[in-house]
């Protein structure tokens, strides 16, 4: 099941002040939870724990950020490199933004935002393109990724996800 943050672009809230973006560690995986719990999503902190475990363990495949605020985990985001594509995708090779979810009462405050620019500075350190891919009628991602540049390479691209095809979208390195 994926949901969608509602796309409000008119509505937007103070930006807050003292936020703070960091590498997620296995100790954040029950505040990430709690922010999918809110948006409606089932309980999924095993899996999220076991994550951000391998990622500990040295998995270079990935990394997770938490968005915090006052000592709070406001958000989440991921990043993963994906190889070559194995049918049904059809996603070509490289690095992805792969999640990003702020908790409802904190969005249009700049969250996400800064979420997204983290994990584009950590992505080019290493590679030269970004990905991102979505649900066609995720609004609200398109928005928050559109001010970075980047660029629809395919409105239809299968990626094996029960929902149907993503939008995809790429962004190089300036």
């Amino acid at each position: 099941m994926h949901r969608h943050a509602r796309f409000t672009p008119q509505h937007h809230g103070a930006p807050l002040r003292g936020l703070s973006i960091r590498l997620a560690t296995v100790e954040d995986s029950l505040a990430i939870s709690a922010i999918e719990l809110a948006d409606g999503l089932p309980d999924s902190e095993p899996l999220i724990r076991a994550e951000l475990a391998s990622i500990a363990q040295g998995n270079l495949l990935r990394q997770s950020w938490v968005a915090e605020h006052q000592g709070g985990v406001l958000a989440y985001g991921r990043c993963s490199l994906r190889g070559a594509p194995e049918p049904p995708c059809a996603l070509p090779p490289g690095w992805y933004l792969s999640g990003l979810r702020v908790h409802p009462t904190c969005r249009r405050r700049g969250v996400g935002r800064a979420l997204v620019q983290a994990r584009l500075h950590w992505v080019f350190a290493r590679a030269a393109r970004c990905y991102y891919y979505t649900h066609p009628r995720n609004r609200s991602s398109v928005a928050l990724h559109a001010p970075f540049g980047f660029v629809e390479l395919d409105p239809a691209v299968p990626t094996g996800r029960s929902d149907g095809p993503s939008r995809l979208f790429v962004l190089d390195r300036a």
